[in-house]
């Protein structure tokens, strides 16, 4: 969804085996529901036989399951907006109406896929009754991972900290996060949000994405691994190299100073240091 960008299919799958290769444990290999193309795109990884689980992109309705499910994926992941704005504005339902249709939608899914992931579009802009309403139903229809998307970048270490402590009791399945990058926080309230017990982090390649992009692949996976100490089972001696590779696939250079893989990370003139 990076403006401008437009990944070839062959180009698309060659990044999913680097990402399946150094140790991504799942991949978001699109949204078949969207074009025909997209969805031969997303057949074609889903055929690959990676070492990664291969995850299709659906809307809350049967016909983007369906074409999840026809592209041989391992996981789908369906969405629905939850917060008053997007409820209103977007797909003019109501919560108690949101609440039914995640129910159906889930469990429909889980009747034809082993892996759901079910994501509350814009739950940082959601209230807490309300988001946990809608989780409780979705893993009761049988969600095996929901996922708490901050959609407009709205969140800060702080407020994604005291979500998912408010999530974390209720939800017995995986949490995941999703956070976007518009104020520049989305790398610190993902660390923020594993801080707080969350399980499972999405990231983009150099933090490419829609707007100002999403939390970085490789600062993340080295804020846990070298501040936190715990093995991520990415081979991290590989992330440079992959961003490298994005870099010239997509055309959007990493900046010199850009944390981890920026070409000055580990550089400085002579000095105090």
């Amino acid at each position: 969804q990076t403006p401008g960008v437009s990944f070839s299919p062959s180009d698309k799958i060659e990044i999913a085996h680097q990402l399946s290769d150094i140790g991504v444990h799942i991949i978001e290999a699109g949204f078949p529901a969207s074009s025909a193309d997209e969805y031969s795109t997303v057949k074609a990884i889903a055929a690959e036989n990676l070492n990664s689980i291969v995850c299709g992109l659906a809307r809350s309705v049967k016909q983007d399951v369906d074409r999840c499910i026809d592209a041989g994926v391992d996981m789908v992941h369906v969405f629905i907006p939850t917060s008053e704005v997007q409820r209103i504005h977007t797909i003019r339902k109501s919560h108690e109406e949101v609440v039914a249709i995640t129910g159906e939608i889930v469990r429909y899914a889980r009747d034809h896929a082993d892996k759901v992931l079910f994501s509350a579009m814009d739950a940082t802009r959601t209230s807490i009754p309300e988001l946990i309403e809608v989780y409780t139903t979705a893993v009761e229809a049988g969600a095996t991972a929901i996922n708490v998307p901050d959609t407009v970048g709205v969140a800060t270490p702080t407020s994604m900290r005291a979500m998912i402590d408010a999530l974390r009791p209720k939800i017995p399945v995986t949490i995941d996060v999703h956070c976007h990058n518009d104020f520049g926080m989305a790398t610190a309230n993902t660390i923020s949000a594993v801080e707080a017990g969350a399980d499972q982090v999405q990231v983009t390649v150099n933090g490419i994405g829609e707007r100002a992009g999403n939390a970085d692949l490789a600062c993340t996976v080295m804020v846990i691994e070298s501040i936190f100490g715990c093995d991520t089972g990415i081979q991290t001696e590989r992330l440079v190299e992959t961003s490298r590779m994005i870099s010239r696939f997509s055309g959007i250079m990493v900046p010199p100073t850009y944390p981890v893989t920026g070409e000055f990370a580990f550089s400085h003139e002579s000095g105090i240091h």
